[in-house]
């Protein structure tokens, strides 16, 4: 390569062998000096000692979110309500407690139940959820 190139492959968690094999094949290949590779799994699903052995670089880990920052992504996600920090916080620990706090899984999750109509903001602006 001549030019900068990022590569990223996303959910390793999900990948076969003969696929983990083709990135450290990649990551090891020492003609490819403008290459970047990002790669994402779930800590709790991949364990990603070959790859690792290999890098050339710096492994960031994410953490899942707390209750309180679930709550705040949900006042984000609600920003007319005027339910109050109270009842975001609540509806927080139990989109947690589903999701593990995955932020991915927040969004889809809180997203599924709105569009069944489990999470509503009245007319009146108030946060009301049926779980």
């Amino acid at each position: 390569l001549e030019h900068p190139t990022v590569l990223f492959f996303d959910d390793l968690h999900f990948a076969d062998r003969e696929s983990i094999d083709v990135i450290e094949a990649i990551i090891t290949d020492d003609t490819s000096s403008h290459l970047m590779v990002v790669c994402s799994y779930r800590s709790e699903e991949f364990d990603p000692v070959g790859i690792s052995s290999k890098l050339r670089g710096q492994t960031l880990t994410i953490d899942a979110f707390d209750d309180k920052a679930v709550g705040e992504i949900l006042a984000c996600l609600f920003p007319r309500s005027v339910s109050g920090e109270s009842a975001t916080m609540e509806l927080g620990k139990l989109v947690k407690r589903k999701t593990n706090g995955n932020i991915f899984s927040v969004l889809q999750f809180v997203e599924r139940l709105c569009e069944k109509k489990y999470i509503n903001v009245t007319d009146e602006n108030q946060l009301f959820w049926d779980l």
